[in-house]
């Protein structure tokens, strides 16, 4: 089989533009020069703006007559059509960390607000909680308040009947004999000062019976 050589003329590149290249690149190309059976190849990088040697010699890529076909530049230009396709797909992936990147600082911004949010919806829930507490408690008071009234209330009307009674059997006329009359006429006025005093001295327990049921009423309605 008779080699045929391919001379890429060189460009002096530092090791810092080297490190900045992609190394997959490098290799792939290697292997895409090397597809016929390849007697002698050497790495090289490309880049937009041209084509760099890794050594300080020539870029050299020895093929078989099989590997070109007779057509070197067909080639060449194969191989720069098929990194320049890489390059569009590195381009593609730098594209899509980058949105992938955004997402995350998104994804982050949005947890941050759910956490957030989740905070808020405990306090406000601890809050209605107490109030509901503190509103119970007052139910329970005034459903006690309305029942003592009640039952001042009750105390009191029954209070007042018995004294209604009394006063009635007290002040209902005795006119079966005309004995009964007088001797009502001409009791003696201890008696009827000693009736007065009983009925005055029932008078301040109905006050307070009457106040005692006021004030029960008045807590209620507060």
């Amino acid at each position: 089989m008779t080699d045929i050589e391919i001379r890429i003329c060189k460009s002096q590149i530092t090791g810092k533009k080297i490190l900045q290249c992609r190394p997959f690149l490098i290799a792939l190309i290697a292997n895409i020069s090397t597809e016929g059976d390849s007697v002698e190849w050497h790495f090289i990088i490309y880049t937009p703006d041209g084509i760099y040697s890794t050594s300080g010699s020539e870029c050299q890529i020895n093929l078989t007559k099989s590997a070109v076909k007779e057509n070197s530049e067909l080639l060449r230009n194969n191989v720069k059509r098929c990194v320049k396709g890489l390059f569009e797909m590195e381009s593609e992936i730098d594209l899509l960390r980058q949105e992938n990147a955004r997402l995350v600082a998104k994804i982050t911004g949005l947890e941050s607000e759910k956490a957030e949010l989740l905070k808020q919806i405990a306090e406000e829930k601890a809050k209605h909680e107490a109030e509901n507490a503190e509103l119970r408690s007052r139910i329970e008071e005034l459903e006690k308040g309305r029942i003592d009234t009640t039952d001042a209330i009750a105390e009191l009307k029954g209070l007042i009947q018995e004294i209604n009674s009394s006063m009635k059997e007290k002040h209902a006329p005795h006119f079966s004999t005309v004995t009964e009359i007088s001797a009502n006429q001409v009791r003696p006025n201890n008696e009827t000062s000693l009736e007065r005093n009983e009925e005055r001295a029932v008078l301040p327990d109905i006050i307070s019976l009457y106040e005692t049921a006021c004030d029960a009423e008045k807590k209620a309605i507060d």
